[in-house]
């Protein structure tokens, strides 16, 4: 006869690293120390030329823990699809960057709670951004319920509030169901972005989600993070708005409803991927941002006339990677580390 934790479905928490073995252990770490005993936690190594695989031995003991190495970079998507489709065990899923950690060791209990009492098969959570130098971070929790329906969603993904997007935190942030990943192709090759795609794809095919709104875990902001260096990966990664207007319009919703969730998503990743990522290729001068406003073009002929419009994208476009830009954000930084103090 089972124990009632062995009866609870098993969890397997997934973390894709490379070259991050000064990051790692703090990932690893605070997941073999969550307290909900049916889980595993799993280490795909793309074949990390940093000391990683030498760093990883001490956790070998730990019957929770496994190890996989590459033999060679297969390439972020595939280090996350492997995880999925070839390592993976358990019923729900859960993947950790390499670079960020649990801060609660009640998190898997809370989200299978979630999933429990709401019968739902997606927990996001709240997190906590932190730089370097902060010991305690910026909460970047949404605030929602413990359930949140699917039509919420629909009406405010992507619109944002009081410095905050509407947007699950989906790396780091996302429980979800392994078969539905599955379903939905999940990191396929091809889907840049694909936690992001992930996301969206699971709120749209689930009448409600769960969410837990106290921070859950840390997302480290430094200068080694992936996503802002790549203009191409990014227009290619935008492309996901495409992919979900259709996706929806399959399951039956409102094509209009659609497109203003799609519109939104561009609007969203001009300022969150974009424009940076342009910018440090072609710089922020007049024609460069006759440049950007005809590739904006190519996602939706209305996305020009909206960044025109937004003071924020205009001033980003303006103000980035200028010496008043890191001016001011070192400023915003120095005062965010002074104020934790206090």
């Amino acid at each position: 006869m089972k124990s009632e934790d062995e009866a609870l479905p098993k969890v397997s928490i997934m973390i894709p690293t490379y070259n991050r073995a000064h990051y790692l252990a703090e990932a690893i770490e605070t997941s073999l120390d969550q307290d909900y005993q049916n889980f595993e936690v799993i280490v795909s190594d793309n074949s990390s030329t940093d000391g990683t695989d030498e760093r990883v031995k001490k956790y070998f003991r730990d019957p929770h823990f496994r190890y996989f190495r590459n033999d060679r970079n297969l390439g972020s998507l595939r280090n996350f699809e492997n995880l999925i489709y070839s390592y993976a065990t358990g019923e729900f899923g859960h993947y950790l960057m390499d670079d960020d950690y649990f801060i609660d060791r009640d998190h898997l209990k809370k989200a299978m709670r979630i999933v429990r009492k709401y019968d739902v098969g997606t927990v996001f959570s709240g997190s906590v951004s932190r730089y370097r130098e902060e010991k305690i971070g910026r909460s970047l929790s949404l605030g929602l319920d413990e359930v949140v329906s699917r039509q919420w969603w629909l009406d405010n993904l992507c619109k944002t509030r009081g410095g905050l997007t509407f947007f699950p935190c989906n790396g780091s942030g996302m429980l979800f169901k392994i078969e539905t990943a599955k379903r939905l192709d999940a990191f396929r090759e091809g889907q840049l972005y694909g936690d992001y795609e992930l996301a969206i794809k699971c709120i749209l095919s689930e009448s409600n989600t769960g969410y837990i709104k106290e921070p859950q875990y840390v997302e480290r902001r430094h200068e080694e993070q992936d996503g802002r260096t790549s203009y191409p990966n990014a227009f290619q990664g935008t492309m996901i708005f495409h992919r979900v207007y259709q996706f929806g319009c399959d399951l039956g919703i409102d094509p209009r409803t659609m497109d203003q969730v799609r519109f939104r998503g561009f609007q969203y990743f001009t300022k969150a991927f974009l424009l940076h990522n342009w910018i440090l290729e072609k710089g922020n001068s007049w024609s460069s941002l006759r440049g950007f406003l005809a590739e904006l073009k190519k996602f939706d002929p209305r996305l020009p006339w909206a960044a025109l419009r937004d003071p924020n994208t205009m001033a980003q476009f303006i103000f980035y990677d200028t010496f008043i830009y890191r001016f001011l954000k070192k400023l915003y930084l120095r005062l965010r580390v002074l104020a934790h103090r206090h």
